[in-house]
């Protein structure tokens, strides 16, 4: 559906699943999303993949606990998107990991001044997206 702009209707007549079934399954899947992405820029995809990485990360440090399995997985899959989309957007992932690092060792040293990066870190990558983004 998402690859190839078909409509749920179009595959069901080539596949089993009917087309309910098939719309159930881009709606938990989030796959509007994945269309509007793919129609994205490089950059635009980027930026929301920073985007999707800060807020599994801030979520996580809000409920003051290390991120879940699933929660890394994304992360992982996100990052591999990224070095994927282009070598320009190779340092973005790799510069994520490194202010990761020094995020966690801000952390230990002071956590009201992690809290106070966080949030600016948050408010600068979305605005950020918002200006470059076309967001």
């Amino acid at each position: 559906m998402v690859m190839m702009n078909m409509r749920s209707e179009e595959i069901s007549a080539i596949l089993k699943p009917s087309a309910t079934t098939i719309d159930r399954w881009a709606e938990e899947g989030d796959w509007g999303r994945l269309q509007e992405l793919r129609n994205g820029s490089t950059l635009k995809l980027g930026l929301e993949a920073i985007n999707q990485i800060n807020m599994i990360m801030m979520q996580a440090r809000e409920e003051d606990r290390t991120m879940s399995a699933k929660e890394v997985d994304q992360c992982a899959k996100l990052r591999k998107l990224m070095e994927g989309l282009n070598r320009e957007l190779g340092y973005v992932s790799n510069a994520i990991e490194v202010m990761g690092k020094f995020m966690e060792y801000v952390r230990d040293k002071d956590e009201d001044l992690f809290k106070a990066l966080t949030e600016y870190s948050m408010d600068f990558t979305s605005n950020l997206y918002k200006e470059l983004g076309d967001g």
